[in-house]
């Protein structure tokens, strides 16, 4: 293929990107000869565009939309200078792809293919109208198609609206429509389209790089709850297919450029003509929370919102030195990115600088806290099988072996710059002399020296203020910005020399709207109603971050403090008082299994794994504010680090436990399925404690979470899908409900005069059943000690008290012969109710909580 220019690449991916958004129209119009807005029904016209049945009636009828609606904008192209140029018309390349003649247009549908892993993809409904075809214009839940335990998952499917944090859960549907529901779903395409071809409209044309940019970000808005094709199976969404889609033409044209090869070729040999990339943040969880102080949480937020920018500016500098775009990247949220890049020398040759830039800056101007690790699969198709020289045939193989490479890198963590630098890193030139004593003092946030003469104050314009780096002064500006901010300003990056050090000014955090210059991006934060309304330049787009929105500091405008989110005042003399407070970690069990093992070979390809990434980080970065913004969480929970299938948040230690229990229930029924579970750690501490030990202790619980088992009678045994707290890991559909039912019943019986001294009675007996640390041994006497105490206790009440004597009664009885988890481990679980209880009741003696 001749050499094309990179307007001509630019067209490629246009025309990628809006190839099927005819199916998004014709499901909001009439039939093809009844009432459509298609203006040119001439047979001749039909056929060039489609393949016809016997009767003449053209099948895959949504290319005749996709090119109405290009030809409809063609004034908007043209200037763009995208409208036609050496590869063709541009309505003409995007339309033509099931009936290709010119090799662009055989690019375009090779790639749709190989997206979609099916080479004989189900055609459009014709006429989308009665219940069950109806039906099959909802975008089916990806995870009702994961094969995780056998368990068939109930089948959900997402609202037909724009994607937003608000109202955008999958849901149970009817086996049969009504006709109401019908015409609400018809209704609701009508609108969606009639939305999308407004905010197209108002797409700014000044540049061709920040219309791709705006065009993918209102794509992802408009066709993330619609599903690509209206077969049997729709689980995956239009926006990730198109966007997949213009990936691998990408790639399919840079390396048909450099090779010069065609189409042909590249399906009759197994050429290996892409990459696939992992950038992967390693050490992200601990960067956040290594801190040494009660003057952390100055800065937590900041930190934890840098390496949102940090994997963002990577990204632009793997991109640029590789020269591809926005839609090369697979998926990027949580410390983690997937990209798919041609494989060409420029390209094997940009990665080599980009790597070297990125580790560069990371190293130096982070000092190592954090390593890029980076692993490439390089891979190509036969038919729409994967195939590698590595042996690998599956999309699950080449997951786990491009995440398995970069895993490894960061066994060798810094090797070039370590084995290139060794003389002047461990020498006293420049700044490594720290660790030799040229330091006043160590910051009191992070404790790492500060050279003399540098560094700022922790409260500005305090001169008795403790001292802080530059670095931590920017993260506690960040997070003070981050309070209020609705929208991200990424500047301008073209520059080559551009460094981590100047992220403060890559980018802004801004309260109100405003329009972006050419070459800047403007991402509106957890919103996607990002697009001005008379914008002439820029990009626009939105992002969902996990946390912008954070607890109030008692009326102080700054970031709130950790005593801030544990304060409460006295019911009795008004004085200030601090509860416990509680930091929380969970994330999904065993995920890597289901991207390896979790689909069926006909269901795996690159738009269904994007699809299932997206719909996690769409939960754990987006839907997760909107739990957080509840009336019990809202000012005593905040989230520190969301993102990927993490959490990372503190807060008053009883919103904490109820906050893991809501993100708990809310995900099992985001996912429509028990057999995905999330496991979660909380540790319980003075709000003055360090928070990296903290942190680590939560760390500990859920590590204890992950490796429960839990066996109830006559069921298999169920792994993971725990809550771990005080030192005791809970599963979470047995376990923890009969843990939190006897807490419960402690406290209510409390309320009428059970005495406390029961808690004590549990806890003691449950030290007492704990084998001895020197021989292994139980002195099972505890057992009729407790009994016979618990019987004493249970005669007293039962002179005036009934009700308490009868639940102390019905306890022992339980301690004793426990039906469910059997008496050993039922005191256990009354050990940690006990302790729940006992906490409970110290916070409501002093706080009307």
């Amino acid at each position: 293929m001749p050499t094309t220019t990179s307007t001509e690449k630019q067209q490629l991916i246009l025309a990628a990107l809006l190839h099927g958004i005819g199916k998004f129209w014709q499901r909001s119009d009439s039939p093809l000869f009844e009432g459509s807005a298609i203006k040119n029904l001439d047979e001749t016209h039909l056929r060039s565009f489609a393949p016809v049945d016997h009767n003449g009636i053209p099948a895959f009828q949504h290319v005749l939309w996709t090119y109405q609606f290009l030809e409809d904008f063609s004034d908007k192209f043209k200037k763009l200078r995208l409208w036609e140029t050496s590869l063709g018309k541009l309505s003409e390349l995007a339309a033509r792809y099931n009936l290709p003649s010119t090799e662009p247009e055989k690019m375009l549908q090779l790639a749709s293919t190989w997206c979609s892993g099916n080479e004989s993809v189900e055609a459009e409904l014709s006429v989308p109208n009665g219940s069950t075809e109806s039906k099959r214009l909802l975008l089916q839940s990806i995870f009702s198609r994961a094969k995780i335990s056998g368990q068939k998952a109930t089948d959900r499917t997402l609202p037909v609206r724009s994607l937003s944090i608000e109202g955008t859960k999958p849901f149970l549907i009817n086996e049969e429509f009504t006709a109401s529901e019908v015409e609400k779903v018809h209704k609701s395409y009508r609108k969606l389209w009639s939305d999308f071809r407004d905010d197209f409209a108002r797409i700014p044309t000044e540049s061709a790089e920040d219309f791709l940019f705006t065009l993918q970000q209102v794509l992802r808005k408009y066709c993330s709850c619609i599903p690509m094709n209206t077969g049997k199976v729709r689980t995956i969404n239009l926006y990730e297919h198109l966007k997949t889609t213009a990936a691998l033409v990408t790639c399919l044209h840079d390396f048909s450029t450099e090779k010069q090869i065609n189409t042909a070729s590249i399906k009759e040999h197994d050429h290996l003509l892409i990459k696939m990339i992992c950038l992967d943040l390693s050490g992200i969880q601990s960067f956040i929370y290594d801190i040494s102080s009660s003057k952390a949480y100055k800065s937590l937020k900041g930190r934890s919102f840098f390496l949102t920018a940090l994997i963002e500016q990577m990204t632009t500098v793997l991109l640029r030195e590789t020269n591809q775009h926005y839609p090369n990247i697979l998926y990027a949220s949580g410390g983690k990115a997937y990209y798919l890049l041609p494989n060409t020398e420029a390209v094997t040759k940009g990665l080599a600088r980009a790597r070297h830039l990125i580790e560069d800056q990371a190293y130096y101007e982070e000092g190592g806290s954090i390593f890029p690790a980076m692993g490439e699969v390089v891979f190509g198709f036969r038919g729409t099988q994967v195939v590698s020289d590595d042996g690998l045939e599956s999309l699950g193989a080449l997951w786990k072996a491009v995440s398995d490479r970069a895993s490894q890198q960061k066994n060798r963590r810094y090797e070039r710059i370590l084995q290139s630098s060794f003389e002047d890193i461990f020498s006293e030139k420049g700044e490594p002399a720290l660790l030799s004593g040229s330091t006043d003092q160590l910051c009191a946030v992070t404790g790492v020296p500060i050279p003399k003469g540098k560094g700022n104050r922790l409260n500005e314009g305090d001169k008795d203020s403790p001292l802080i780096t530059q670095r931590v002064n920017d993260h506690i500006s960040a997070g003070k910005k981050l309070k209020n901010a609705n929208y991200l300003l990424y500047a301008n990056q073209a520059s080559h020399d551009l460094s981590f050090s100047k992220l403060d000014r890559v980018l802004g955090l801004r309260a109100e709207s405003g329009e972006a210059r050419s070459g800047e991006q403007r991402l509106r934060l957890n919103s996607t109603n990002f697009l001005p309304p008379a914008a002439q330049q820029g990009g626009y787009g939105f992002c969902f971050y996990g946390g912008n929105s954070q607890p109030d500091a008692r009326g102080r405008k700054e970031v709130a403090e950790f005593e801030d989110l544990c304060w409460y005042k006295d019911s009795k003399s008004g004085d200030p008082q601090y509860a416990l407070l509680g930091v929380l970690r969970m994330d999904v069990d065993s995920l890597g299994q289901l991207f390896i093992k979790g689909f069926a070979d006909k269901d795996k390809s690159f738009a269904a794994y994007a699809t299932l990434s997206a719909q996690l980080d769409f939960f754990f970065s987006g839907y997760i504010n909107i739990i957080r913004e509840e009336a019990d969480f809202k000012n005593q929970v905040s989230i520190v680090y969301s993102g990927g299938d993490d959490v990372f948040a503190l807060g008053r230690w009883d919103r904490i436990i109820d906050f893991g229990k809501r993100i708990r229930e809310e995900f099992r029924d985001f996912v429509g399925r028990d057999d995905l579970t999330i496991s979660a750690g909380i540790s319980i501490v003075n709000h003055k404690y360090p928070i990296y030990r903290a942190a680590e202790m939560a760390g500990d619980e859920e590590d204890r979470a992950k490796s429960h088992r839990f066996k109830a009678k006559n069921s298999d045994e169920q792994p993971k899908n725990a809550l771990a707290i005080f030192g005791i890991a809970l599963n979470w559909d047995e376990e923890f409900p009969a843990v939190e039912k006897l807490k419960t019943e402690l406290l209510e019986h409390e309320a009428n005069g059970l005495n406390r001294a029961i808690l004590h009675t549990i806890q003691e007996a449950y030290v007492q059943s704990l084998p001895d640390p020197k021989t292994n041994a139980v002195d099972f006497s505890y057992k009729w000690r407790t009994a016979y105490t618990l019987k004493r206790m249970a005669d007293r009440y039962n002179k005036n008290q009934k009700a308490i004597g009868d639940f102390i009664e019905k306890l022992n009885q339980e301690l004793l012969h426990n039906d469910a988890f059997g008496a050993d481990h039922y005191l256990k679980l009354a050990a940690v109710a006990s302790r729940w209880a006992e906490l409970e009741l110290k916070l409501k003696t002093t706080a009307n909580a």
